[in-house]
């Protein structure tokens, strides 16, 4: 596999903290945040098709990082990245929430539901999880970042 192939797989194989695909832009960004490695969305898309090879060392490092796989994963060390032992621990649920909150879109959605009552936000749980599925996403219940405030049935 090449360094692009690699790269791509670890893209639909590691998620994000809400359960979709990482973005090109969501990596770029965090790869910056966290590691201070500059990366922009074209060069992540270019590095995920090949259209760009021969990455810096410290760009290989940053995504091995961001990834939590092991730099030697894109030597052939590994071929899938779930082989590969994980460095990058499972996002907290203020992580999670985070993340999510960078979206404009979801944090519009998540002060509409502020001083809503329980079952208002059953309900409205009920419709986003629908709509999820409609447009293909994956389920996110039992994500530590949206399981139900202690008292709050949301299974009905």
């Amino acid at each position: 596999m090449s360094f692009a192939e690699r790269l791509d797989a670890l893209f639909h194989q590691k998620l994000s903290p809400t359960g979709s695909p990482y973005t090109n832009a969501q990596v770029a960004e965090g790869v910056q945040r966290e590691f201070g490695v500059k990366l922009s969305t074209n060069t992540v898309q270019s590095l995920r098709t090949g259209a760009r090879e021969n990455p810096k060392q410290q760009t290989i490092k940053a995504l091995a990082d961001w990834f939590g796989v092991p730099v030697g994963y894109f030597f052939g060390d590994f071929s899938d990245p779930d082989q590969a032992t994980s460095q990058r621990p499972e996002p907290d649920a203020a992580t999670a929430i985070a993340a999510a909150a960078e979206n404009a879109g979801v944090l519009s959605v998540a002060l509409r539901a502020d001083g809503l009552s329980e079952e208002g936000l059953r309900l409205l749980t009920q419709v986003i999880d629908q709509v999820r599925r409609a447009e293909g996403l994956p389920a996110v219940a039992g994500h530590p970042a949206v399981d139900a405030p202690a008292g709050l049935d949301l299974s009905n």
